[in-house]
């Protein structure tokens, strides 16, 4: 049980230091602080109504100055880092059944894929050069809608999403630290099947 509570803090700690990592190319936040907004944001989400997420949201915007559109930016990123770090494993379990040989090396092959076409495919268009190839892109269309919306401060907010996709050292700390997560989770299995007298491995 002691070992539980202790996985449950670290589990808290990885995922606060995901959001650490993945907003350091756009803006300083103290660890520390980023931590603890995770904590309460964690303990919230047993509440209705997605309170945890509207707190994390407001602390972020009110405490730390960070616009609402970067904040969308932010998550959206964390959103696709997620995804990446995810897929792999998943398609991988589904192939294999259990935790062999195999399923190692089509994980990782699978999780380095995806951080390259997350990284390369951002670095194509963020940052000023990305600017002007999404609006070369708009205007050989003939749009002029998404020409006036390229060049607004809103979308220059929502365009650091980007930039931290494009950030090679934020993304793959973005990644190890979500996997960091899933291991420690899948701990937490394990050690709750041993505590109810369930067999129950990581192959499971």
């Amino acid at each position: 049980i002691a070992a539980l509570l202790g996985l449950t803090a670290t589990s808290l700690i990885v995922n606060g230091l995901s959001f650490w990592a993945t907003i350091r190319p756009l803006r300083t936040i103290a660890a520390p602080a980023v931590l603890a907004t995770n904590a309460l944001a964690t303990f919230l989400n047993y509440l209705p109504f997605k309170v945890g997420a509207l707190v994390r949201i407001a602390i972020h915007n009110r405490r730390d100055r960070v616009p609402l559109l970067t904040i969308g930016a932010w998550f959206a990123a964390m959103t696709v880092l997620i995804s990446a770090a995810l897929t792999p494993l998943i398609a991988a379990s589904f192939w294999r059944r259990t935790i062999d040989g195999p399923w190692w090396a089509a994980s990782i092959g699978g999780l380095v894929t995806c951080y390259l076409a997350v990284v390369g495919v951002a670095r194509l268009f963020a940052g000023p050069r990305g600017l002007a190839l999404l609006t070369s892109f708009a205007a050989r269309l003939g749009w002029s809608w998404p020409t006036r919306l390229l060049g607004s401060a809103a979308f220059a907010q929502l365009h650091g999403g980007l930039t931290i996709l494009a950030d090679a050292k934020a993304s793959a700390l973005t990644m190890l630290f979500r996997i960091a997560d899933i291991a420690v989770q899948s701990l937490r299995f394990v050690l709750v099947a041993h505590i109810i007298h369930e067999p129950l491995s990581f192959a499971n």
